[in-house]
């Protein structure tokens, strides 16, 4: 989000980019198989980065702002983590049924808008043998595409 707001694409990116490639000289992504070492490197990596970005907000003018935005925010977000949010189990359940009623009303609306054909069937095919129980269903004819 920083970049996208405030480097002019591409030449400051490039050269953003340019400075922070030479602070690590050389990579460390391949030690992963020696993993105290990848660590120290990647933490070291990440350090020089983290202080070129803060030089360069510093030269932008734009330290107060990632003062205001990042650091300040952090700790109102903290302490709404820390205080959590009110909870009740009474609102939460009349609102579940609110929300039920709600699905139920469209859900039946929808039933009665959309034609029978048009529905899913729960077997693509039809039966292959008629059941017992014929209950609730409805016939309908399927096309067959080997005769279309």
């Amino acid at each position: 989000m920083w970049a996208w707001k405030h480097l002019q694409p591409p030449s400051a990116l490039a050269r953003l980019r340019r400075s922070l490639s030479q602070l690590v000289v050389e990579p460390w992504k391949n030690t992963r198989s020696r993993t105290e070492v990848y660590s120290c490197k990647d933490a070291h990596a990440l350090q020089l980065i983290g202080m070129e970005l803060d030089e360069h907000l510093k030269q932008k003018g734009q330290w107060d702002t990632y003062e205001r935005h990042v650091v300040e925010l952090t700790e109102v977000l903290t302490t709404m983590s820390r205080n959590g949010l009110p909870y009740s189990a009474e609102k939460a359940k009349a609102f579940e049924l609110e929300l039920q009623q709600k699905w139920d009303e469209r859900f039946t609306e929808l039933q009665r808008v959309v034609p029978d054909e048009l529905k899913p069937s729960k077997q693509k095919q039809g039966y292959k043998k008629v059941p017992k129980d014929t209950a609730g269903l409805v016939r309908r004819a399927f096309r067959c595409l080997s005769m279309i």
